[in-house]
């Protein structure tokens, strides 16, 4: 999974309107996937996630940071269900069980994934977020299994377009062998396209496999 610090710092904050009206801005600033289990918004889809208030605005010592973007960050709304308005104050060396501040501290120095794609906290902190969450529903062990197939299929396309690109210069030269084959796997390049397309688009999530059990 891909976690990183949210640089806020970065962000120009809104002058004006109120945490739901900025929930676009947050996306952009949170590299559009959720902020605690990383899926992202292109395959959960946008309307799946919420305004996460960091410091619960369900909490009545919280209450004054409802509109504080700082607070604020871009969640599913899975995870953002499960932590609901749970709060400790987090400690430096993650030794309590508590959410650190995912705009100072980068959430991969907390988890540990592993050949079976499901997550292992590396200190409390981590483990605790791990069974607060579920990060190791269904849903999200399918995610990162895709991820890691991806990945691989992004290294074979790599290598695909360099010998492609040899064929190219032969096909220049008047090779007509290169050239027919050049045809083909073009052809043979466009299908592989569309079905890692298709993978992403039909991923089959059920209510089990966002539920905890």
């Amino acid at each position: 999974m891909n976690w990183k610090r949210i640089p806020k710092e970065n962000t120009d904050i809104p002058s004006k309107g109120k945490y739901s009206d900025w929930k676009d801005i947050l996306a952009d600033e949170g590299f559009n996937h959720c902020v605690y289990c990383t899926i992202k918004e292109g395959s959960f889809g946008r309307r799946n996630f919420h305004v996460e208030h960091y410091k619960p605005k369900g909490l009545e010592i919280f209450k004054h940071l409802e509109n504080d973007f700082q607070n604020l960050f871009f969640a599913c709304c899975i995870c953002n269900c499960f932590k609901g308005d749970f709060w400790l104050d987090p400690q430096a060396d993650h030794s309590i069980s508590a959410f650190p501040d995912p705009s100072t501290v980068d959430y991969s120095e907390l988890f540990e994934l592993s050949s079976d794609a499901t997550l292992n906290g590396k200190n409390i902190a981590g483990k605790f977020i791990i069974e607060k969450l579920y990060l190791n529903r269904p849903q999200l062990i399918l995610e990162r299994r895709l991820n890691v197939q991806i990945e691989k299929m992004k290294e074979s396309f790599g290598t695909f377009k360099a010998s492609k690109n040899q064929l190219y210069e032969l096909a220049l030269s008047g090779n007509k062998d290169a050239t027919a084959f050049l045809i083909k796997i073009t052809e043979i390049n466009e299908k592989l396209n569309k079905n890692q397309i298709a993978i992403r688009e039909s991923i089959p999530y059920t209510s089990k496999d966002v539920s905890k059990p």
